[in-house]
Parts: structure tokens; sequence; C-alpha cells
């Protein structure tokens, strides 16, 4: 029988597969992974997810199904955050993805989705890194875990990913300045207690995870090529040329964001939202140093 291991994470914007096959000596080895954008982000109007998203969702499911069934895994571990428990329809997504697709979801709380990312990430942190905050920026949600390799201190989930960000502004293309003023009030409003409790403890260095972080890893070409295709690995990335970055993508236009190799067309419309999300971030807390952890949550 196998013992292969497969993880679905039902995120915002993308539902995630990775398969793992335990090595005798303890670790796992990553032997698969795949990636299907849903954007099941609610209305907010309704707070319900429309009928076509719902769908997407629930084909996503049956592909990263027949996946499993054809690497032969034996046990699935599939877990929903932000969109699918906000969401006043998110039950009944979870029941359509028992009866039709035969996969039990599981719906975490922001609570257990920080826990989740603190231990995929520590994964990636060197033992004498030090004190940090994790920035796990979702299409829903996003999550600050403050503390060591070793020591949990403080833990937070916002309802400030950037599918929620977007629906709230629904900015111009370019996003404008009154649109970029209005944001980062918002966005300095909701992070008061993380921005404090980083100030209380002296965090000085940010790591981020997921999709949004992993656009700007690569759009700012800090991976080397030595480094392979495997996860696992920390990249600090250059406060200066991500300042650059921003500046940039503020004045371009969903075309022009389209039009860079380095970004996946599904987080072209949704980028501006992330980076002035960080900025602000490292601007209010004083943040010395940026970090790109390969690992999150399904690690």
């Amino acid at each position: 029988m196998s013992n292969r291991i497969g993880i679905i994470d039902c995120g915002t914007n993308t539902f995630n597969l990775l398969v793992g096959e335990p090595s005798e000596d303890g670790n796992i080895k990553v032997i698969f992974k795949h990636k299907i954008t849903v954007k099941l982000a609610p209305s907010n109007t309704t707070g319900i997810i429309g009928k076509n998203r719902f769908a997407r969702g629930i084909d996503a499911l049956f592909v990263h199904k027949n996946a499993l069934t054809n690497l032969g895994v034996s046990r699935v571990y599939a877990f929903a955050t932000s969109a699918i428990r906000d969401s006043a329809n998110g039950a009944e997504f979870v029941e359509n993805a028992k009866s039709l697709v035969g996969i039990d979801l599981k719906i975490i709380s922001g609570e257990e989705e920080a826990e989740l990312i603190r231990k995929g990430v520590i994964q990636t942190i060197p033992d004498d890194f030090g004190p940090f905050v994790i920035m796990d920026i979702g299409g829903g949600s996003v999550e600050f875990v403050i503390g060591t390799k070793t020591e949990l201190i403080w833990l937070q989930s916002l309802k400030l990913g950037v599918s929620r960000l977007k629906g709230k502004i629904q900015p111009n293309d370019p996003i404008s300045e009154e649109q970029i003023t209005a944001l980062k009030e918002l966005i300095k409003e909701q992070t008061q207690e993380v921005v404090s409790h980083l100030k209380e403890n002296n965090i000085t260095k940010l790591v981020g995870s997921s999709g949004s972080f992993d656009s700007i890893e690569k759009m700012l070409g800090v991976r080397p090529d030595s480094a392979g295709d495997n996860p696992g690995d920390l990249f600090e990335l250059d406060a200066d040329r991500l300042k650059k970055l921003h500046t940039k993508l503020l004045s371009s236009t969903l075309a022009d964001r389209l039009g860079i190799k380095e970004l996946i067309p599904m987080r072209a419309d949704m980028i501006v939202m992330a980076l002035i999300l960080i900025n602000e971030i490292v601007e209010l807390a004083s943040i010395e140093r940026i970090y790109h952890s390969e690992y999150a949550l399904k690690e």
C-alpha cells in the first residue's frame, strides 16, 4: 500500500495540491505539485460564492482528485481557508466536495491557518535567524505570525487579502492616487494591533510566504538558477529593488502587468494591492530586512 500523502489547500484564489512521499530518514520528498486558479472570493454585496466560481472550485477538486488517484495517494488532508469559511454558502461547498468529489474538506479558522503557515515556514528558517514576523498574503486574508524558529509569540489573521482589498477599492486602471490613499488608510487602520506587537517585540525581519511573495521574488529575479526547482529555500529580497518595483507597478496598467513574463496572469490584477500592503507594513513597523520563504500552509 502506498504511503504517499496528499495536501489540498483550498485558498481564495488558487486550489493547491502537494503530494509527498515519506522516506526512511523521516523526511518527506515532494513528488508532485499543482495549482488551479479558482478566484473563489464571495460577493461583497451578497456574501456568497457565485455559481460560476462555486462550479470552478468543484471542478478544481475533481482535477486534484484524479491526480491523487493516479499517484496512488493513500492519505489526503484538505483544508479550506478564507473564501469558504467567510462565505454564506461555504458549508454547501464543503457538502458538495464530499458528495460529488469524495473529498473531506475541513474549514479552518484564521488562527489555525496562521499556525499551519508557521509550521511550514519555520522549516526554511536557519537556527540563528532571530525573531521575525511571517506575513502570508492570501486572496481573502493575511496572516501575521511573530516568533522565532522555536517560539510562537503572537499571531493574527486579518480580512485584508488582495481579492478582498480589490473588491473594496475597485481600482481604476491604473489605480488612482485617491484610491492608493484610501487603501493605505484602510491598511493602517486594520493593522494597528499588528504594528504595535511588531514594535513591542523589536521585529525588524519580515518573512513573506505564498502567492504574492512568490510573484515578487520572480519579478525581482532573486532565486539563483543553481537553486533548482525544489522548494524549501529562504531568499532575501533587496529592499531598494522592492521599493522600485512597488513604485513602477503603481503606475502600471493591467495590460502592462500582463506583459511581465515573471508574473502569472491570475496575479496581474492583484499584485498592486499586495505591494501596497507590504510597503505599508514595512514603513509602519520600520521593517529593515525582507525575505521570501518557499514553504507555507500546505508544507
